[in-house]
């Protein structure tokens, strides 16, 4: 029952990662759970352990790239008026 209800959980996991092109956050977190071996050769290598806080780092650099894209034009509209004004 665990390995079919893990596996939807897996691949959406390795969809969004594949997506944001985070593979280094699945290299940074697989060389410290098992330190001096070899990187993983595919997605189906990495253990869940490993998954699933590169999907949560990856998560996060995709809202912090998000809202800052956001925030960059009321950042130069700020800039832009206060440099009018003065």
């Amino acid at each position: 029952a665990w390995d079919k209800g893990v596996e939807p959980i897996r691949e959406f996991m390795i969809r969004q990662i594949d997506l944001a092109d985070n593979h280094d956050d699945v290299h940074l977190f697989y060389s410290r759970y098992a330190p001096g071996s070899q990187g993983p050769t595919s997605f189906d290598d990495v253990p869940l352990q490993v998954l699933l806080p590169a999907y949560m780092l990856s998560e996060l650099k995709t809202a912090f790239l998000m809202g800052f894209k956001i925030y960059l034009p009321f950042l130069i509209l700020d800039i832009v008026i206060a440099s009018v004004t003065v």
